[in-house]
């Protein structure tokens, strides 16, 4: 075709054709750098999910579900640590008729802690079959466990529950022991419950700590003065 040929068929096309032409979309090219980043991304997040699986933890926290159908919310705790009381006191092992005062509905046994200095009640530590329970009702914190990581609250018969947990990384048996704990307050008294068994048992480990911890919230706060009627 010559040059004049090829103008005289370019003028015969219709301008219609030429306008719709330079609207029709053209194919948009991805680039395999952009795919691949996709791609990774994806890649990663599997990896944080099966993290997540592998050491135990749920994605969204874990959970229970109470008697009176509330949810008790546990955070996971990045590690535990022993803190020192920093006060002299004096023990004294309390008997059954006295804990029974004190937590009725409660098979447990406790000794009362005392200020050395003064007698003063400093509050209770004792266990309610293998669960720790310690009740501070002064000033001077009782609990020796030192729990670092991330905190939740949940409202359990209308008071504020902070609940945790911790796993311990495998033994020589290659077992692991998870570690369940709620702290609340009851008009004076910090309470602090904890429970801990097998990993694999988890879930019989955290029904316990909710059980007793519903037991307690029914009962209310300790009167203390019970120590001194039932001595």
């Amino acid at each position: 075709m010559t040059e004049k040929q090829f103008s005289e068929a370019m003028a015969a096309i219709d301008d219609r054709y030429i306008s719709e032409a330079a609207k029709y979309p053209t194919k948009k090219k991805h680039s395999r750098a952009v795919r691949w980043l996709s791609v990774a991304a994806c890649l990663v997040l599997v990896a944080a999910l099966g993290i997540v699986i592998l050491q135990g933890g749920e994605l969204f926290g874990d959970t229970v579900e109470l008697q009176n159908g509330e949810v008790l919310r546990f955070a996971n705790v990045d590690s535990v640590g022993i803190a020192s009381i920093d006060a002299d006191v004096t023990v004294q092992k309390l008997s059954q008729a006295q804990v029974q005062q004190l937590f009725p509905d409660m098979q447990a046994h406790a000794d009362a802690i005392f200020a050395a200095a003064d007698d003063r009640l400093l509050g209770i530590e004792g266990q309610v079959g293998k669960i720790k329970l310690i009740v501070s009702c002064s000033d001077v914190p009782l609990l020796d466990t030192v729990l670092l990581g991330e905190e939740t609250t949940s409202t359990v018969n209308g008071m504020p529950v902070t609940a945790g947990r911790f796993v311990t990384d495998k033994n020589s048996r290659g077992e692991k022991t998870a570690i369940y704990y709620a702290a609340f307050q009851l008009g004076e008294s910090t309470f602090y419950i904890e429970n801990a068994g097998d990993y694999g048992a988890r879930e019989a480990v955290k029904t316990e700590l909710a059980d007793i911890l519903q037991t307690i919230l029914k009962n209310g706060e300790p009167n203390w003065e019970t120590l001194k009627e039932a001595s």
